[in-house]
């Protein structure tokens, strides 16, 4: 590898998840930019994760730890502990960059010019097959977008080692710690920046914890708006409000499609 070239931290944390790594592990090891160093972080997995990680990665050079966890943000952050790489990404079993050129891309934006935190678009993958693009544009890295309730997938998002090492997730959320993270990064007054770019193919079905428990979800949300945009937070309340009128959930529901999500 050249030397005084940004390197990239990609992270991969899983638990079971046979039927998913083997992609996702695909997906890393095939990228064209040659500075890449890969984390997987196992909760202690009792099917042949294990085995097909090994089988996976072959001659790769992957860091790999196989441990109980508390959750998926502590995960995450034995993830962010091992890290060497100048930017952290991380990318859950099951999820796949959309080419084998992405990173090097997403680099080529790092150098045009300089920020804490980049972002791109991501393609939601829903269990009846279909696809759509989620996009995330320049309002996304503002302050405001997270009193909507919504929030940046991690998925999509490339931060720099020194913001998620100084300030690392808060492992007592369940669903929302990624929530929690922008909001302090925005409070610090890190800089957000968008690329024009979709970074990878997201898995949404009935094992993503923020779909399957919609209840934590909204709370573990509502505590990020207390404790972080307190200000804000009557803002929030009134998109809530919205969610629940089936009529106005309908609508806001319309203008969400309209203004983040279009076909491939």
């Amino acid at each position: 590898m050249e030397t005084g070239k940004i390197r990239i931290t990609v992270v991969t944390v899983c638990k079971n998840a046979e039927k998913q790594i083997g992609a996702t592990i695909q997906s890393v090891i095939s990228q064209t930019y040659d500075n890449v160093e890969y984390i997987i972080i196992d909760g202690a997995s009792t099917d042949h994760t294990a085995d097909i990680i090994e089988k996976a990665t072959g001659e790769f050079p992957v860091v790999y730890q196989s441990e109980a966890d508390k959750g998926i943000y502590d995960a995450m952050n034995k993830g962010i502990a091992l890290a060497t790489g100048d930017y952290i990404h991380f990318l859950n079993a099951g999820d796949t960059f959309v080419d084998n050129t992405i990173l090097q891309r997403v680099i080529e934006e790092i150098e045009k010019k300089p920020a804490d935190i980049y972002y791109g678009n991501i393609i939601y993958q829903y269990p009846n097959g279909e696809s759509r693009i989620r996009t995330y544009g320049s309002s996304c890295g503002k302050r405001i977008y997270y009193c909507t309730g919504d929030c940046i997938n991690h998925q999509a998002i490339f931060a720099s080692s020194k913001c998620l090492k100084g300030t690392p997730f808060d492992a007592s959320y369940k669903v929302c710690g990624d929530r929690d993270w922008m909001m302090r990064m925005h409070k610090m007054k890190a800089l957000f920046r968008n690329m024009p770019l979709v970074i990878c193919n997201y898995s949404l079905n009935e094992n993503s914890v923020s779909l399957s428990n919609a209840q934590l979800s909204q709370r573990e949300a509502t505590r990020c708006i207390k404790e972080h945009f307190p200000m804000q937070y009557g803002i929030f309340c009134i998109f809530e409000a919205c969610r629940k009128n089936k009529a106005l959930a309908r609508i806001l529901h319309g203008i969400y499609k309209l203004l983040y999500i279009r076909k491939r």
